[in-house]
């Protein structure tokens, strides 16, 4: 099994963006998740695990505020489709996926 990294800048405005597709696991699996908020002008992104982000749903990050799930610390991040918005026009993101080849 070979992992895989997926280093990215998101730019996430005031309509549902999806930051990461879901995983097949029977291809691969998502084995870390981290996003952080580098918005500079006061957004708010709020990063949910379903179909449609909403401003007052999900993990909302304020600037400088960051997200960690990881299999190497307890917890098994979500499969499934992660989506973002932002409670202004031009937020932005980095993130950092590890994703598990079991081919």
């Amino acid at each position: 099994m070979e992992d895989r990294q997926r280093n990215v800048g998101v730019t996430v405005g005031t309509t549902n963006v999806e930051i990461s597709a879901a995983r097949n696991l029977l291809v691969e699996r998502r084995k870390s998740f981290t996003a952080v908020n580098n918005s500079t002008n006061g957004q708010v992104i709020s990063i949910t695990f379903v179909d449609e982000a909403g401003t007052s749903t999900g993990v909302p990050l304020s600037p400088g505020g960051f997200i960690v799930m990881a299999e190497d610390s307890g917890y098994i991040p979500p499969q499934g489709r992660i989506n973002a918005i932002s409670n202004l026009a031009g937020g932005t993101l980095a993130i950092w996926e590890t994703i598990a080849d079991p081919r």
